[in-house]
């Protein structure tokens, strides 16, 4: 599986602004039969060709050589037949409980509506959710619902990935941000020819790495003697990659046009409701957010002198200023343009 590095990444990055803060090869697969030969693995299943949903399989077997069945009388050999199938039929239905109770009773045919939650032992309630085409899952169901309204326009899932992601930096910054970094993994059925040179479908997974990296400036002696430097202020923050790598998917994989990804974010940063999560962090985070005069302009409600709570508006006006300029002039402006400067 590849692994790219998003280019014209600077080794430093310096803002004054009041915003917050070769080819690629296709996987070869291959089965291990009984005899302990190696073959080339079956043709994709339709579902295995999916874009955005897969069920893959193992494509790995151990080989068992079992003995050769000793000579039994046919009563005896009888019985142990009976008693094996009684006891594989004991086990199904064993196995048919636990997985009852475990998942509960479901169909195979896909529905709209999510099962009930499970909260058993979570903080988050797990829920069990299909669709007939094409899903969006992240932390923030609104941002779950940016990455669908991608789709429906015939985005690419790398399109509603790059609108979700910067969802998520406006309602929870906790979690991700243009001041970070990460990972992504395409996986991308594209066109290729068999030996016979008939037409067929290819599967390639390409990894794009946009992780933060340190400053030019960054040595080893740096935090000696100031350790909450590593943890808090400039000195703690690396050169971001989120918009480089986003910005390389979207040229590699993406369909609608930049701008369009980035408008949903511009519009919630502009105004937003505080979700349950993001209360709970305010209140984890609370002295920090009264000191920081940039986040207590946001989160702090002035009348009551309290953190806003689940069900408040709050407004990012400054980070909807810099996602404006992203959107206009794209991440280059972020990098080397007016936000850099």
């Amino acid at each position: 599986m590849p692994s790219i590095r998003p280019p014209h990444r600077p080794s430093s990055l310096r803002s004054n602004t009041n915003s917050e803060s070769g080819s690629i090869k296709p996987i070869q697969e291959e089965v291990v039969s009984n005899d302990g030969s190696i073959s080339a693995a079956a043709e994709p299943s339709p579902t295995e060709r999916s874009p955005l949903l897969s069920l893959r399989r193992h494509h790995h077997a151990n080989s068992y050589h079992l003995p050769p069945p000793s000579r039994q009388s046919k009563p005896k050999s009888l019985c142990n037949s009976i008693l094996v199938l009684l006891a594989i039929f004991t086990f199904a239905i064993i196995t048919s409980i636990v997985l009852k109770n475990l998942l509960g009773e479901f169909d195979d045919n896909p529905t709209d509506d999510p099962s009930p939650t499970d909260p058993r032992g979570r903080r988050h309630p797990a829920i069990l959710a299909s669709g007939r085409k094409a899903g969006v899952a992240t932390e923030n169901e609104v941002c779950s619902n940016v990455g669908m309204d991608v789709l429906l326009e015939k985005g690419t899932a790398v399109d509603a990935a790059v609108a979700s992601t910067l969802c998520v930096g406006v309602l929870n910054m906790f979690s991700s941000g243009i001041g970070g970094g990460g990972f992504m993994i395409v996986r991308d059925p594209t066109p290729c020819f068999d030996k016979r040179g008939k037409k067929d479908d290819c599967v390639e997974h390409t990894t794009i790495d946009f992780r933060e990296t340190a400053p030019a400036a960054a040595n080893k002696t740096m935090y000696v003697g100031r350790v909450p430097k590593a943890q808090f202020g400039g000195l703690a923050v690396g050169v971001p990659g989120e918009l480089r790598g986003l910005q390389e998917a979207h040229k590699r994989y993406g369909k609608l046009p930049w701008k369009r990804l980035v408008q949903p974010s511009i519009e919630l940063a502009k105004s937003a409701t505080v979700s349950k999560e993001l209360a709970r962090r305010l209140s984890y985070f609370g002295e920090f957010m009264y000191d920081d005069p940039t986040w207590r302009e946001i989160f702090v409600d002035e009348a009551t002198g309290e953190l806003k709570k689940e069900g408040d508006t709050f407004h990012r006006p400054a980070y909807a200023r810099t996602l404006q300029t992203i959107a206009d002039h794209g991440p280059d402006a972020f990098y080397t343009g007016s936000i850099a400067r």
